[in-house]
């Protein structure tokens, strides 16, 4: 049986960063890819044998900050253009923003690249955290190149780290963000690693929601994007009644590739040796390991999940709960909490407005459209229809009639059946 075709690959370039994020989980170090391994993991791709000639794929190129690494991003970009003539592998980025100047993105624009940015609001947000390795803010070298990539649609999404000290300013983070011209801004509490959140925080997390929840409805009903894509994996799960059973395609369609080309499971267990599932020249060869992966289910291994009412959780970041508690099969009390808080908010919000017009636009690909009158004459079709048919109907009894009539009048001739 052939295993879950892999699709989308995180290719970290480089594990070194012009940025020195204190809460960042990738260690830095001067380690940096070629391009040799960019074409194998495209090869790699390409070549699975259920893959087919429809079949499509993503490259994000991953970090530390990739662009550092731009003339390899270029060369790997013009190797697909001179040997994948269906233009079957497509690529994009995680990045800080701050190296794309105009010629970059230029180049990016011709190439149908695109990237996620990672930024953490306005300038004295962004600056909390987010410093030059020597010290100083970050928003001045990003404003000008972030306003480009939206100017160019070139990105649709903001990544917004919360911490605990910025977590007062999340939904004003996320107006802020969105006014930029992002169309989607995904505010992502820190879940490992950092400053944990503490029962106090939890307040205030509910609170910054009320703020969002009232954002979004102002943005449907004046047609524009909701702007928090996170609440739509809730309406999802609201709509379905059912309940998620993972969190991610960790392992499954969606593999991490480090800068010497070995596979994981995906882009954050690239630092743990021992969740290496192979390497790029001999394929995946750790079998066991990425089968524990495609058979994760919460309700095998997570009691807690099963009696859960939060839907769209599916068990949190494995990768973070690897880091908490050495085992992908233990959530931390944090994360669902704020899982739950988030959930509680999506469901009033799906009930408040699920007949709303306006709103079940926003979200197309969850609710059924109806199909439009032709005419207006949909109603007067139908009419027709049911006279045709109460028509057949009389005929068919006076027909069953005749029948039965000419039966009885054969078996009396008989002598009886």
């Amino acid at each position: 049986m052939a295993k879950q075709l892999i699709q989308n690959a995180s290719w970290l370039l480089t594990e070194d960063c012009n940025f020195k994020c204190d809460y960042c989980f990738v260690h830095k170090r001067p380690n940096v890819s070629k391009v040799e391994v960019g074409e194998r993991l495209m090869w790699f791709l390409l070549n699975q044998k259920n893959a087919t000639s429809k079949s499509t794929f993503s490259i994000g190129f991953f970090g530390g900050e990739p662009t550092l690494e731009w003339d390899v991003i270029e060369e790997l970009v013009n190797i697909r253009n001179l040997h994948d003539k269906r233009n079957q592998v497509r690529f994009g980025m995680t990045t800080n923003a701050s190296l794309l100047p105009p010629e970059r993105r230029n180049f990016m624009k011709k190439n149908g690249m695109h990237a996620l940015v990672s930024v953490d609001g306005p300038p004295q947000v962004q600056n909390i955290h987010r410093k030059t390795p020597d010290g100083k803010d970050t928003w001045p070298l990003i404003e000008d190149n972030i306003r480009g990539l939206i100017e160019e649609k070139l990105t649709n999404t903001a990544r917004v780290t919360i911490t605990r000290d910025t977590l007062k300013y999340m939904a004003y983070s996320v107006e802020y963000m969105l006014e930029m011209g992002f169309n989607n801004v995904a505010p992502t509490p820190v879940s490992d690693g950092y400053d944990p959140f503490q029962p106090k925080d939890y307040i205030e997390y509910d609170r910054q929601l009320d703020m969002l929840d009232h954002l979004v409805k102002k943005r449907i009903m004046a047609g524009k994007p909701p702007g928090m894509n996170y609440y739509q994996k809730c309406f999802r799960q609201l709509i379905s009644g059912s309940q998620m059973t993972s969190p991610c395609g960790a392992g499954r369609g969606y593999i991490g590739v480090n800068w010497k080309g070995d596979i994981f499971p995906c882009h954050r267990f690239t630092q743990w040796p021992e969740w290496k599932l192979g390497n790029l020249e001999e394929g995946i060869n750790q079998e066991e390991k990425r089968q524990m992966f495609l058979d994760y289910s919460t309700h095998k291994h997570s009691p807690k999940c099963i009696s859960c009412n939060v839907l769209f959780c599916g068990g949190g970041c494995l990768a973070s709960n690897y880091t908490n508690f050495g085992t992908m099969h233990k959530i931390d009390e944090a994360s669902c909490t704020l899982s739950g808080i988030q959930f509680k908010h999506a469901k009033k919000l799906y009930e408040d407005m699920k007949d709303e017009p306006k709103f079940q636009e926003a979200y197309p690909g969850l609710f059924k459209k109806k199909k439009a009158k032709k005419g207006g004459n949909q109603e007067k079709k139908l009419t027709k229809r049911i006279s045709n048919l109460e028509k057949e109907l009389s005929e068919l009894k006076k027909l069953t009639l005749k029948t039965s009539n000419a039966v009885l009048e054969i078996a009396d001739r008989k002598g009886g059946v």
